[in-house]
């Protein structure tokens, strides 16, 4: 049953990457390289 637990590691370190250039954005105007939305 450990399988699923590199997959969920996997998940959070992604969310946590994605928060961090969010919050660098937010606060300093700044996008990360690579964390770059194309616009809709």
């Amino acid at each position: 049953m450990s399988g699923g637990r590199g997959k969920k590691v996997a998940i959070v370190a992604l969310a946590r990457k994605l928060l961090v250039a969010l919050w660098k954005y937010v606060t300093n105007g700044v996008v990360l390289e690579g964390a770059v939305m194309a616009r809709a």
